[in-house]
């Protein structure tokens, strides 16, 4: 299904992947030319910058690409400012974005060495969702959206855990090609999601209830 939804759009999410991947590896870079030079000052504040750039810019920016291909999953692929129309939800809600992005990473990095990262990964699928959840309720903070996302997917971790293990030897192909078939492979995976989300979404109904309830 997902390679059916992306059929028309491959050239154009595999560059917008490449946007994202310049934006990202720009604090990256300057951490690493730091390193090369010895210089430590340099390194600590390129690994601060990658950090900074990483919130500010990149969560944003891969959350409006998700939305643009959850859009596709849709069929609202013939509108010619769907690219746009994502980047603008993206900046309508950039705080809640951004405070969605910092509390997921905290939560799961908070986990991870006690449970010896077995939380993490479980913690992860519940809350995979939570991007697609803000598109649809735009008004929910941050606590709520993760909160949705891991009660509509209660029953459904193990479901969207073999679906990306589905992925393996496309990853593999994109790890020989040294990173670039993942410009294809990234959307992918993501559309795969969009996908899985559509399909469970009756149970978003019921998770929305409870979370307005609590």
């Amino acid at each position: 299904m997902a390679w059916e939804t992306l059929s028309p759009h491959w050239n154009a999410v595999a560059f917008t992947m490449f946007i994202i991947c310049i934006i990202a590896y720009v604090g990256g870079g300057v951490s690493m030319i730091g390193t090369f030079l010895g210089l430590d000052v340099l390194s600590m504040s390129g690994s601060g910058l990658s950090m900074v750039i990483s919130i500010l810019l990149v969560a944003p920016m891969s959350y409006g690409f998700s939305m643009l291909l959850l859009d596709y999953v849709r069929r609202n692929e013939q509108s010619e400012g769907a690219v746009l129309a994502s980047w603008q939800n993206a900046i309508e809600n950039y705080s809640n974005i951004v405070v969605t992005y910092v509390l997921y990473v905290l939560i799961l990095a908070l986990i991870a060495i006690p449970t010896l990262f077995i939380g993490t990964i479980i913690l992860g699928l519940a809350y995979a969702m939570a991007p697609f959840v803000l598109k649809d309720h735009p008004e929910y903070s941050a606590r709520e959206a993760l909160r949705a996302s891991r009660l509509m997917m209660r029953g459904h971790k193990g479901k969207l855990f073999l679906l990306s293990l589905s992925f393996l030897g496309w990853i593999l192909l994109g790890l020989i090609t040294f990173g670039i078939g993942f410009l294809w492979i990234a959307p992918y995976m993501s559309t795969a999601s969009a996908h899985f989300y559509e399909d469970i979404k009756p149970q978003e109904e019921t998770a929305a209830v409870e979370v307005e309830t609590v």
